[in-house]
C-alpha cells in the first residue's frame, strides 16, 4: 500500500523516532481505519509527482467538539528541503 510506505518512510527519517514502525498488518489494524479510512477525503492532502505520492499532511478531526487539529506531515527524504510540508499544512 502506497500510505503505509509513505507514512512508515516519513516517520522513520523523523530524528525523534526509535527506528521502529509499526509492520504493514499493525498499521492496518492500529491506525489505517481510525485516522485514515473514514476520512480520507475530509483531512487528508497528499503531494504528488507524476502520480507517486512524495508527500501527506493529515489533520484530525473531533466531529463531537467540532475541532479539528494537525496530524501526521511526512515527505519523502529526496523531495524535503522543497517547501511540500508548508504547501501541504496551508492547504489544510
Amino acid at each position: 500500500m502506497k500510505l503505509y510506505e509513505l507514512v512508515r518512510e516519513g516517520v522513520l527519517e523523523d530524528s525523534g523516532q526509535n527506528g521502529k514502525f509499526e509492520s504493514f498488518d499493525q498499521f492496518m489494524d492500529k491506525i489505517y481505519y481510525r485516522c485514515y479510512w473514514n476520512h480520507q477525503r475530509d483531512s487528508q492532502f497528499i503531494a504528488a509527482v507524476y502520480h507517486n505520492r512524495i508527500g501527506l499532511s493529515s489533520i484530525t478531526l473531533d466531529r463531537d467538539k467540532k475541532l479539528a487539529v494537525s496530524g501526521l506531515t511526512v515527505v519523502k527524504a529526496i523531495f524535503k528541503g522543497n517547501g511540500i510540508a508548508s504547501m501541504l499544512k496551508k492547504k489544510q
